[in-house]
């Protein structure tokens, strides 16, 4: 297989075996050419893969360049943080619109954790770069904090009595603002897409916007609680246990795999969902309990009733995120990522900092082409936090 030097939306050419395997071969780098330089379209300009997911060209040799950098990603992590925080969630904003050859500057805000100190109020620290988290908790009131979402122009925050703060897109200088009061359960989750914001808790209950700022409760799902919510392909996806439901607008829900055992029952880490949007899938984590091992399962957003499920090992999943292809969990102590669908997985990263270093939470940023994993640290009574991710 080779994508010609002619065409002046390719800066890569692709050469491979006879048998035009791109796993047995490597894509290469080539200059396009004088007329092309000057056209724009210089071969550093742009990773090749932004280039090309950016006129929408797929191929296999793509998704061969989407996987091979993230398994070096997840195979090299470096600390960005540790400030006596608690990583509870990380969320960014997604991509940025831009042209051919032209990527915008991130904003200040482009992704956020929520984190947490003991007996202190939880705090939100936003990024540029990945690099840098300078603090934005400013109007925040001491809640404890579950979930983060960018809808439209402004960022959610979830807490623990039915709070939702809203802040507009801009930097850390931007105050919160609480916008929907005690709801009878804690908020545990929040996601948009379509005109749509849901936030998602205890109780099975719910809130939906379409605006951002008036948030209307709605009836609830059911008597477990709802531990992760993601929207992606034209589908919102919510998950309680090994319970599944899907939702095209975010007010009609489908049950789509009912629960096996009672969630949250002191043995199985909460369930969690990522989105990839390079193959339209979505997967949700099942930790292990005393019998089943953990599993992770997946499902196209044009047929969720369709459902796979690979088993991952008697290991807790705490966190699940995808990136260029790539499907990652981690665990107390590990990231394990799979290239096939969750098929099968590689033991890939492994904390080195001693078995009191716990993974929480993980996100995949497909701007800064990085995983962030949240993890702490118990060493004499404190907490020590690393978020991690490496470019």
């Amino acid at each position: 297989m080779t994508i010609p030097e002619v065409s002046p939306l390719f800066a890569t050419l692709g050469t491979y075996p006879a048998d035009g395997d791109p796993w047995e071969g490597l894509p290469v780098r080539v200059d396009p050419g004088s007329t092309r330089r000057a056209e724009g379209y210089e071969p550093d300009s742009l990773p090749a893969a932004w280039l090309n997911h950016a006129i929408g060209t797929q191929g296999d040799w793509l998704d061969y360049l989407r996987e091979a950098e993230a398994a070096r990603a997840v195979s090299n992590f470096s600390e960005r943080f540790r400030d006596g925080l608690s990583i509870l969630r990380i969320a960014s904003r997604g991509n940025p619109i831009a042209s051919l050859n032209f990527i915008p500057a991130l904003p200040q805000d482009h992704a956020i954790a929520l984190v947490s100190v003991d007996s202190a109020p939880d705090e939100v620290r936003c990024t540029a770069d990945g690099k840098t988290w300078p603090d934005n908790s400013s109007g925040l009131a001491a809640v404890e904090l579950h979930g983060a979402n960018f809808f439209d122009t402004m960022w959610h925050v979830v807490g623990s009595a039915g709070e939702i703060y809203r802040r507009p897109a801009g930097g850390p200088s931007t105050a919160w603002t609480l916008t929907h009061g005690p709801a009878g359960a804690t908020f545990r989750c929040v996601a948009s897409g379509g005109g749509v914001a849901v936030a998602m808790g205890d109780s099975g209950r719910w809130a939906r916007s379409t605006d951002g700022i008036t948030w209307t409760n709605q009836t609830a799902l059911g008597a477990a609680s709802i531990t992760d919510v993601v929207r992606g392909g034209g589908l919102f996806v919510a998950v309680s246990g090994q319970a599944i439901w899907t939702s095209t607008n975010g007010t009609t829900w489908t049950l789509r795999r009912s629960p096996l055992v009672a969630p949250n029952d002191g043995l199985n880490a909460e369930s969690r969902i990522a989105y990839d949007p390079t193959r339209n899938l979505f997967y949700v984590s099942d930790s292990p309990d005393g019998v089943r091992q953990a599993a992770v399962s997946s499902f196209s957003a044009t047929d969720p009733a369709t459902i796979t499920t690979h088993l991952w090992g008697r290991d807790a999943i705490n966190g699940l995120a995808c990136l260029g292809g790539i499907v990652a969990a981690c665990g107390s102590t590990h990231i394990r990522y799979s290239t096939d669908r969750g098929a099968t997985r590689t033991y890939e990263h492994v904390i080195r900092e001693g078995a009191t270093t716990s993974l929480v939470t993980l996100h995949g940023d497909p701007i800064l082409g990085c995983f962030f994993a949240g993890a702490f640290t118990l060493t004499d009574g404190l907490l020590l936090q690393g978020i991690r991710g490496v470019k």
